[in-house]
Formats: C-alpha cells, sequence, structure tokens
C-alpha cells in the first residue's frame, strides 16, 4: 500500500504495520519501566527512614543499659567484683578446756570435718563429690541447685578415709571446701552433764551448765584470713585480718573421783528402792566450793556432740531413764525435818525457849478443834539438843505454832529466819536455772486458795511440810552456815581460770552472802544436837558412828501427797571439831520410811576418806 515505507532487514520484510505495533510495544514497556522505578524509589525511602529509628532506638536502650549497670547498680557489681577478688577464710581455734579440782580434763575438744559449698559448682564436681560420699548424684545436684543459703552443708562429721581422699582432690572440686571444726568430748557424760553442760554443734556456744554459765569465758574467737585473687583464681596475696583468741580454761571445785562415786552410789540405790530420781551435793562449808553435784536418771552430754536424727531426740527426751532436770538446784520440795536446826537457831534467838527447858512428848498434841498432830513416835521429856537429835515433831510444833500456856514463834517469825537463811532466794550458785524455793505466808494462802492461815499450816510448816519447798542447794547451804559457825556461803562450782600450762591465773574468791544473824552461843547448842544424831543410840541417825570421820547431822522424811511415798532428806558435816566437808542426800518418791541416805553418806564418805582424795584442793 505504501511502497516506500517497506523495509528488508535481514531478508526478511517488515511492513510497516510491524513499526507501528513495536513502537507502540516499545512506548508501553519504557512508561512501564519508569513506573515500576518511581515505585522502587518510593518503598526504599521508608525502609531506610525505620531502619535509621530502629537503630537510633537501640542505641539508646544500649545506652540505657550502660547507664543502669554503670552508674545505678555500680555498687553492687563493684561489690560482686570484690567478693569475686576476695576470699576470707576462717582460722580455728580452741575452746577453752574444763579441768576438775585436781587438773583432771572434764571437757576437751576434737576435730571434725564438714564438706560445705559456698560458690558455684560444675557437674563434674557434683559427681566426683557424689562418688567419694557414696551419694546419689542427682539427689546431690537438686540439693545443690536448690539452695538458696548460700553456704551449703553438704556431709557433717565426716569419716577419716573420707576426709583423705577429700583432701587430696579438694583443689580440683570447684566449690567445695573441707570445713574443720572442733566438738566437745565430756568425761563420763552421765555423772558430770549437769554441772558441765554441753555445746550446740550448730552454734559452738554453751546450751546448759558451766558451759552455758561462762560462755564469754570459754568461748573462742576464730581468726580471718583474706585473700586477694586474679580473674583466673590465682592467690595474689594473704593478709591476716583478725589474729585467733582461744578461750580460757577453768578449773573447777568439782573432784573427779568423787562426783564418779557419787553418781554410782545414787544411780545403784534409786534403782534398787523404784526411787523416781534423786540428788546428792558435797560442798566445803568454809569457803562454798561444791566438791560434788549429781542427779539420777541424768543423761549424756556427749550426745549432743555427734550427728542425730531428730527421732533419736525425740526419743532421748521421752526416755524414762534420761533427765535433764537438775534436782539439786532446781527441785522443789517439801524439806521435813532439815528444817528442825534452823528454828532451833531461830527460838533461842527469839528468847522462845531455854535449850535446856524440857517438853513432854506424848506421840501428838490435840489441838483446839480436836483434830490430833502426831509424831512419830512417844520422845518423853526433850530439851533442844536431844529434840534435834531424835528429831521430835512435838518440840517443833509446840515451839513453832505454841501450845497451852507456850507461845510459839509464829508463821511471821518463822518465815523472817527461813529467809535469812536463803530460802525463798537463789544462793548464787554458779549454774543456769536454779530455783528460789517457796516460803508461805498467810497473804500468800488466803490470796491463792481463797481461806486464812489455821494454826495447823503453822504446825506443819514448823516440821518443814504443808507449803514450803525449797531446793537441795539452798538446804545444804543453810546447814552449812550452822557448821562454819554462821555464815551463808555462795556456793562456787568454778574454783578458777588457767592458761595453757594449768597455771592458775585468776582464783574466785569464797563470797559470803550473809552472817552474824545467829549468836555464836546458840550456834553451838544447835551444832551439840546435830552431833547427838549421830553419837545417841536414840538419834535419828547412829549408823554413822561407823565412819572414820565425826560427823553432825539431820535426817529427814517428807511425806509426798502421793500415796505412801516419802522424799528421804540427810543433811551432815564433818569432822565436826573443825568442818571442812559437808553433804546433803535426797531420794526422791522412794516407798521405805528412811535409813536409805545414811547408807548413800556412809559409802561415798568411806570412799572419801579411804582413797585419799586430796582435801588440800578442797580448802
Amino acid at each position: 500500500m505504501f511502497p516506500l515505507f517497506r523495509k528488508s532487514k535481514h531478508g526478511y520484510s517488515i511492513e510497516i504495520e510491524d513499526i507501528s505495533i513495536d513502537s507502540i510495544i516499545q512506548k508501553k514497556h519504557k512508561n512501564s519501566v519508569i513506573a515500576s522505578q518511581r515505585k522502587e524509589t518510593t518503598i526504599g525511602e521508608r525502609a531506610f527512614i525505620g531502619l535509621f529509628i530502629s537503630f537510633f532506638a537501640l542505641i539508646i536502650a544500649l545506652l540505657g543499659v550502660c547507664f543502669f549497670y554503670q552508674v545505678i547498680n555500680k555498687g553492687n557489681f563493684i561489690a560482686r567484683a570484690e567478693k569475686n577478688k576476695y576470699i576470707f577464710n576462717e582460722i580455728s581455734t580452741q575452746r577453752g578446756i574444763i579441768y576438775d579440782t585436781n587438773l583432771k580434763k572434764l571437757a576437751e575438744n576434737e576435730q571434725i570435718f564438714n564438706l560445705v559449698l559456698e560458690e558455684e559448682v560444675d557437674d563434674n564436681s557434683i559427681l566426683e563429690v557424689s562418688k567419694i560420699l557414696g551419694l546419689d548424684f542427682n539427689e546431690l545436684k537438686q540439693k545443690v541447685e536448690g539452695n538458696e543459703e548460700g553456704k551449703l552443708y553438704i556431709a557433717k562429721d565426716l569419716e577419716i578415709e573420707q576426709v583423705i581422699v577429700l583432701k587430696t582432690r579438694i583443689n580440683d572440686l570447684k566449690g567445695f571446701k573441707l570445713e574443720k571444726k572442733n566438738i566437745r568430748n565430756y568425761e563420763d557424760g552421765y555423772a558430770f552433764s549437769h554441772i558441765l553442760g554441753y555445746v550446740s554443734k550448730e552454734d559452738g556456744s554453751g546450751k546448759d551448765g558451766i558451759e552455758k554459765e561462762y560462755e564469754d569465758v570459754l568461748k573462742e574467737n576464730p581468726g580471718i584470713t583474706k585473700y586477694e585473687r586474679d580473674a583466673l583464681g590465682n592467690v595474689l596475696s594473704e593478709e591476716l585480718v583478725k589474729a585467733p583468741e582461744s578461750g580460757k580454761s577453768l578449773i573447777l571445785n568439782i573432784d573427779k573421783k568423787l562426783q564418779e562415786k557419787s553418781f554410782e552410789v545414787l544411780e545403784s540405790v534409786v534403782k534398787s528402792t523404784k526411787a523416781v530420781g534423786g540428788s546428792i551435793i558435797i560442798m566445803n562449808p568454809k569457803t562454798g566450793g561444791v566438791l560434788t553435784l549429781v542427779n539420777y536418771p541424768s543423761y549424756n552430754n556427749n550426745f549432743f556432740s555427734r550427728n542425730f536424727t531428730n527421732e533419736e531426740y525425740q526419743e532421748l527426751l521421752s526416755s524414762k531413764s534420761i533427765s535433764f532436770f537438775n534436782r539439786g538446784i532446781s527441785g522443789e520440795y517439801p524439806i521435813g525435818s532439815t528444817i528442825k536446826p534452823l528454828l532451833a537457831t531461830a527460838f533461842l534467838e527469839e528468847g522462845t525457849i531455854d535449850p535446856n527447858t524440857k517438853i513432854n512428848c506424848e506421840g501428838g498434841i490435840t489441838l483446839n478443834d480436836r483434830s490430833f498432830k502426831s509424831d512419830w513416835t512417844a520422845h518423853g521429856y526433850t530439851d533442844m539438843r536431844k529434840a534435834i537429835a531424835e528429831s521430835c515433831d512435838v518440840y517443833f510444833y509446840v515451839l513453832g505454832g505454841g501450845y497451852k500456856n507456850i507461845k510459839g514463834l509464829g508463821i511471821d517469825k518463822i518465815d523472817e529466819y527461813l529467809y535469812k537463811y536463803g530460802l525463798e532466794k537463789e544462793t548464787g550458785i554458779d549454774l543456769p536455772s536454779e530455783s528460789t524455793g517457796f516460803i508461805p505466808t498467810p497473804e500468800w494462802k488466803e490470796d491463792k486458795k481463797g481461806t486464812i492461815w489455821y494454826p495447823g499450816d503453822t504446825y506443819n510448816i514448823s516440821i518443814g511440810q504443808g507449803y514450803l519447798k525449797a531446793t537441795p542447794i539452798q538446804v545444804l547451804t543453810a546447814i552449812a552456815s550452822i557448821a562454819n559457825n554462821g555464815k551463808i556461803m555462795k556456793p562456787q562450782i568454778v574454783k578458777g581460770i588457767v592458761d595453757d600450762n594449768k597455771s592458775i591465773v585468776e582464783l574466785f574468791k569464797p563470797e559470803v552472802v550473809d552472817e552474824n544473824f545467829i549468836s555464836q552461843e546458840n550456834l553451838k547448842v544447835v551444832q551439840e544436837g546435830m552431833r547427838q544424831t549421830v553419837l545417841s543410840n536414840s538419834g535419828s541417825a547412829p549408823s554413822l558412828q561407823t565412819l572414820p570421820i565425826s560427823l553432825a547431822a539431820k535426817t529427814g522424811t517428807a511425806e509426798t501427797g502421793t500415796g505412801n511415798t516419802y522424799h528421804n532428806w540427810i543433811v551432815v558435816y564433818g569432822p565436826y571439831e573443825d568442818p571442812e566437808i559437808s553433804m546433803i542426800v535426797l531420794v526422791e518418791h522412794v516407798s521405805s520410811f528412811g535409813g536409805i541416805t545414811q547408807s548413800i553418806v556412809r559409802e561415798v564418805f568411806n570412799y572419801y576418806y579411804e582413797n585419799n582424795i586430796d582435801k588440800e584442793t578442797h580448802n
């Protein structure tokens, strides 16, 4: 049609229509590319803006984290860094030793080893420890991972074989450490536990007895060493921060051999008589130094130095043959006729009677209300010395509460003198948990019992019965004042402090609590009466005549109010001419009426003299 526009290309003819179509296609393609380029440009700008904002936010976050750790929490991380840099190790030392009066050890220290975890640990170390100790790996790992207290005890009181293996491997056991601790070992725990007490295995402090009373003297002060290390754990320097200080050692007035013998005798008598328990205390009446203090039942204080379960502890508490109760200083009992020497001095001081005046005892007295106060026998005409020796109840009924034409001392004066002798107050013995006993008054009875004070109440108190209660140590201290001519001495378990060479560096002086409230003349009368208790065949303790020592004594039998059982008492001192030893014995809730306590005195005193116990150390 249009020949001029027909072209030939490589042998092919190109029609005009082809040119037009191709042109149109190229035009559309060009427009499409331009549009596409415009679209790609728009998407790239948005991505760039988003990326910029994200990057800026990240920078802000990183700066915030840096600010938190380097500024806000700087102190905490410095402390952690310092903790990792320095290690503080405790330098163990020794608690003070306890010796008897002859410097025989009663309490000493033994070393044990514990395995503890104090730092981060890895599985390999846990696995090795589990193999050495024979523990289950998974259980040990669970225990370690569940620990939130810092220091974790893995095993306590390790066997020596385990300690040897662990010592050779401890540097390879990351986080684990062998801890060396001291525990107490007590000589004859049952015989000495109520005196010595025990030391807690957990915190190392005294929990009873001398261990508690003298905690500040006995306790050790461990030293501290500081080690500086680098990031690899290598030690760079070592510094002694605090030097260790051992506890001071004590020497007691207690005689080891006499203590053990007294416990042996008491245990035998209590078991053979089926009594509930008993106590023996022996004291120097001149100084107050306590040579022996035993109770039965008792407990073994070595129990608390070893590992024990809660079940074992509960079994210990429930055992009838075990008792933590220190009867000698904490038990409060009716004291029976041991009160009579004390009241006799009061009668004389107040002029209630002349010591030679005799009262006829016909076996009891009939009161105005027709009630009858009986004696254990009819003593006939009785003066003061005989009344003490034979323990005549009628004599003390009459002079205590009054009868017919004799005006008695009366309850107010009785209470006054009992208080002077130290009843209803602590003796001050250097042991914890001392009881005060109880002296009843008319006001107390009306307030607590809702009834008035009857004459019969005064008669009961006059022979050591009724509401009156006292401890064995109170009665012994009171009677010892009669032996030493009128001085109430403070009972003392500890004699002094000794150094590492067992030389006494501080001696505790005897302490007089009260004195001169009874005249020497009146004391002499009562002393003679107590001597006749032993010398007279009609006295209440003639069996003591066989001993190689001249004794003065007073027996007592107190009703318990629980069936046909009694508390049997005896208190003695000697030699009569110059007393150096006084002793009290209580056998609690026994069915026998008397004689048991005398057998204890005989056996213990025979041992005391036959074995040549060094009496010089007791002065």
